[in-house]
């Protein structure tokens, strides 16, 4: 009897497991879809005006931060746009003129005393 009840539990395991796989191919009714308790939901949907493609941002992996994909309305082809490695490096522009701003309209004699210390 007991090795009856492990097989059923191990075969209704397999059967969930097979449906859980089934369930991670992305296609336009996945993306529009509610929220999935697995995986990543497409975020930032949004439809052509001519209704031809559905652009969204998601990632395979599940993982932030997104990929920008496109997917087309009559066959569901989906392509990859943009991902963030393509995007350049966000690079600070060197400043010459240090001063301390903390948001403040009067510089007040703490400000003050901190732009002396660093020289200004």
């Amino acid at each position: 009897m007991k090795t009856r009840d492990t097989f059923v539990a191990i075969f209704l395991s397999l059967v969930a497991l097979v449906f859980t796989v089934r369930a991670q191919t992305l296609n336009i009714r996945a993306i529009m879809a509610e929220p999935s308790i697995a995986g990543m939901r497409a975020e930032g949907e949004k439809l052509s005006p001519d209704g031809r493609f559905l652009a969204f941002f998601w990632n395979a992996e599940g993982r932030m931060p997104r990929d920008l994909y496109i997917a087309s309305t009559s066959d569901g082809a989906l392509t990859k746009l943009l991902s963030p490695a393509d995007l350049p490096l966000n690079e600070r522009p060197q400043r010459n003129d240090i001063k301390l701003d903390y948001g403040l309209e009067t510089r007040d004699e703490f400000v003050r005393s901190r732009e002396n210390q660093i020289g200004n």
